[in-house]
C-alpha cells in the first residue's frame, strides 16, 4: 500500500467519518471496531429518532397553537373561557379504541401530508 494513499485515507477516517460517528452517538471506541457496513446501522438509527424527533416536535407546536388559539379567542370573546386544565388526551383514549385512536392519528397525519403536497411538498 502507497504510504500517501494510506495517509489520505487516513485522513478521512479521522477528519470525516469519525466526526459524523462521533455526532450519532458511536462510541469512540467502538467506531474503531467497526467497518462501514456495520456502521450503517447506526446511521439509519440515528436518522430515525431525528424523524421521530421531528414528528414530536410539531405536535408539541401543533399543541401550542391551540392553546395559543384558545388565548385569543378567550381574550376578545367574553363568552369564551380558556382551558381550566390542560386539554385531556387521556380521557380520550379511554373512550376510544386503539383501531380508533390509530384511525385518528393516521388521518391527522394524511390531512397534514396533503396540505403539504398542496404547498409544493415543503
Amino acid at each position: 500500500m502507497d504510504i500517501e494513499k494510506y495517509d489520505t485515507f487516513r485522513e478521512i477516517i479521522e477528519n470525516v467519518y469519525l466526526p459524523q460517528a462521533l455526532t450519532i452517538g458511536v462510541d469512540y471506541d467502538l467506531f474503531w471496531s467497526l467497518n462501514p457496513r456495520k456502521l450503517q446501522a447506526f446511521v439509519k438509527s440515528f436518522k430515525m429518532k431525528q424523524k421521530i424527533k421531528a414528528e414530536y416536535i410539531n405536535y408539541q407546536t401543533w399543541l401550542q397553537g391551540i392553546y395559543f388559539g384558545r388565548a385569543l379567542v378567550a381574550t376578545l370573546d367574553k363568552n369564551q373561557e380558556y382551558f381550566n386544565e390542560p386539554i385531556g388526551f387521556q380521557k380520550i383514549k379511554k373512550q376510544k379504541s386503539q383501531e380508533e385512536l390509530m384511525a385518528m392519528k393516521f388521518e391527522a397525519w394524511s390531512i397534514a401530508f396533503n396540505q403539504s403536497l398542496e404547498k409544493g411538498g415543503k
